[in-house]
């Protein structure tokens, strides 16, 4: 059986769309979850046939490339207009907050990266300290030596 001839589809999140063309029984509940088959968000435009001019529905942004088939006439949703605007919305919120939690996943790496150059650069710091305290001590001991060898023959004359 052609997916076209299924008429109402089940999508995975449970809401019932209509696929293929609009040939379905007034008075079946359609739903709108703002997504399609394929799981993509679904784009609103404007029939300018004909037959339905100014007619609004929506589909599968991935029509011309996917199998998906997802067409509904917003006037047939259940809800219809208003039911698409809160969709339309809830889509726009969940995929700000998958744009941000992008963000804050890029943002955590970068501090990561940062946090590990910083270190390098701590152990780094660290070892050109001991160096130069190694130095110190080597130039203060010279001294002392220095200083004590001159005291020697001071006191040895």
């Amino acid at each position: 059986m052609s997916r076209r001839s299924r008429g109402n589809q089940c999508s995975s999140n449970g809401s019932i769309s209509e696929e293929g063309t609009s040939s379905s029984k007034r008075g079946e509940e359609k739903t709108l979850s703002g997504k399609c088959f394929c799981g993509q968000g679904v784009v609103l435009l404007q029939y300018g046939t004909l037959t339905n001019p100014g007619r609004w529905f929506i589909r599968c942004p991935l029509w011309k490339t996917m199998d998906c088939k997802y067409f509904v006439w917003v006037d047939e949703i259940d809800g219809g207009w208003e039911r698409l605007a809160r969709a339309l919305v809830r889509k726009n919120q969940d995929s700000s907050c998958s744009n941000h939690e992008v963000n804050l996943t890029g943002q955590r790496r970068e501090i990561e990266e940062n946090s590990v150059k910083i270190l390098l650069k701590i152990g780094k710091l660290q070892g050109e300290i001991r160096t130069i305290r190694s130095w110190i001590i080597t130039i203060f001991l010279s001294l002392l030596i220095c200083v004590g060898l001159n005291l020697l023959q001071l006191i040895n004359m």
